[in-house]
């Protein structure tokens, strides 16, 4: 019996990508400009993120806007506004300093006190808009034929407890500035190390005395005697100890 002939499958369409957002027009059209210096000067008006992964911000294709950027905690981040503090950040000549963020925290303190009555009272006027003391008096107010919105909700009894700004919330900035007055002041005491400090000054202590014993005691027996004795000693430092002030066990007593 003869075969027939084996049809060649069907051919498969190929999967259309998925629009992306200001592919048309209408939408680019809506989409902010890319804002970069062209070559005469002029703002690029092309829409922002053009040719891009990220279409709608940012600098388009043509103004370094697909660039990648090869390093950096954040350098995936495309807002443009980040970008700039980010940048604005790194160009920091003192980034460990903490004297501006203290400020500010204090600053914030101020602000909150001196603005905690007003804030109470916006609170309270918003809260009370969805009492239900207060929808009924509006719906009195109509029926008399009285203008509703000339009901004040700081006047109606409250048919549930207010919410208050917690002036305890104070507390959390004085937590952070007290922290960060502690970093200053650790950081500039010039007798304070970190503990790779520490571990890099054993080394170099240890290296210089083997290097003395070898140059000193020409009896390998009594030089490891020497060296051991040191080890054990030093073993029983307490650097806890030492760093808060107090005498180690041993020294300091007659």
């Amino acid at each position: 019996m003869a075969k027939l002939p084996m049809k060649d499958p069907p051919k498969r369409s190929p999967k259309r990508k998925p629009k992306q957002r200001g592919t048309t027009r209408a939408e680019r059209a809506k989409l902010p400009p890319c804002g970069a210096a062209t070559r005469s000067g002029k703002p690029c008006q092309r829409p922002a993120g053009h040719g891009t992964n990220h279409p709608g911000e940012g600098k388009c294709k043509l103004h370094g806007g697909a660039t990648p950027v090869k390093h950096g905690r954040y350098a995936r981040i495309q807002r443009e506004r980040i970008r700039q503090l980010i940048d604005e950040f790194a160009s920091d000549p003192d980034p460990l300093n903490l004297l501006p963020e203290l400020e500010l925290l204090r600053a914030l303190i101020i602000d909150f006190v001196e603005r905690y009555d007003e804030n109470t009272e916006a609170l309270l006027r918003w809260n009370r808009t969805f009492d239900r003391n207060y929808r009924a008096a509006r719906e009195m107010s109509e029926e008399h034929g009285e203008d509703p919105d000339s009901v004040d909700p700081l006047g109606i009894e409250p048919s549930k407890p207010d919410k208050v700004v917690d002036i305890l919330s104070v507390g959390a900035y004085i937590t952070q500035i007290s922290s960060i007055v502690d970093r200053i002041r650790k950081s500039r005491e010039t007798q304070t190390f970190s503990m790779a400090t520490i571990d890099k000054l054993w080394e170099a202590q240890s290296a210089h005395l083997m290097q003395a014993t070898q140059e000193v005691i020409s009896d390998p027996a009594l030089r490891e005697s020497v060296l051991t004795a040191v080890a054990q000693r030093w073993g029983t430092i307490n650097l806890a100890a030492i760093a808060s002030g107090r005498a180690p066990e041993g020294e300091g007593q007659d």
